[in-house]
């Protein structure tokens, strides 16, 4: 087909725990379930869902990848520090946007860019990655991830800022919050396959 969808195709499905923040910018965190799914085809195509973000990779080629993506952040309500549970409360957010990956050999380039469509935190996020890939073996390999994530103005004033109403409720100073740099981070994944069917 035009898409290359004709081609073999493999499904996964997996489950697993972690623990994230209890709201955004939150040093106390909480058990969440880690799911995860994917459909891959030979031709390079593939839709993956991990956690709370899915996309979808339309490009028929084994090193590039471009798609639609969306991400979504639960509400921020009834969490466990007192000062911040008397802020306003911030809706759940559907973020949506278009994803971007370039893969020569064993690095990659990616870039990602989601947009609240769902009249929650109204923001845009903007995240950038550089990775590399070590084959330790035909059965275990582990993935290095460097990125950093920009958000505009709306998106860290509806998590960041302090309003003269939020600061009386609270107790805590006022605030504005500027648009920025939110993160920096590594991410470190080990993958092992000990079975055809089976990896962790």
């Amino acid at each position: 087909s035009a898409w290359g969808l004709a081609s073999a195709m493999e499904a996964s499905i997996g489950l697993g725990a972690g623990f994230a923040p209890d709201y955004e910018g939150s040093d106390d965190y909480k058990a969440v379930p880690a799911w995860q799914g994917a459909v891959r085809w030979d031709s390079g195509q593939n839709v993956q869902l991990f956690g709370p973000i899915l996309k979808a990779n339309l490009l028929p080629t084994q090193h590039w990848e471009l798609g639609p993506m969306l991400q979504y952040i639960p509400e921020r309500d009834n969490v466990d520090n007192n000062a911040v549970d008397k802020l306003k409360t911030v809706d759940d957010s559907l973020m949506m946007g278009i994803y971007g990956v370039w893969k020569p050999n064993h690095f990659h380039v990616r870039l990602h860019g989601v947009q609240d469509v769902s009249d929650g935190n109204d923001g845009f996020l903007l995240q950038a990655g550089l990775g590399y890939t070590i084959p330790w073996s035909e059965t275990f390999r582990l993935i290095f991830d460097f990125y950093s994530t920009y958000a505009d103005d709306d998106y860290m004033e509806a998590y960041f800022s302090i309003d003269g109403k939020d600061a009386d409720r609270s107790g805590l100073d006022r605030f504005d919050a500027d648009e920025g740099f939110k993160v920096v981070g590594v991410n470190l994944t080990a993958v092992c396959r000990p079975y055809d069917h089976w990896s962790f």
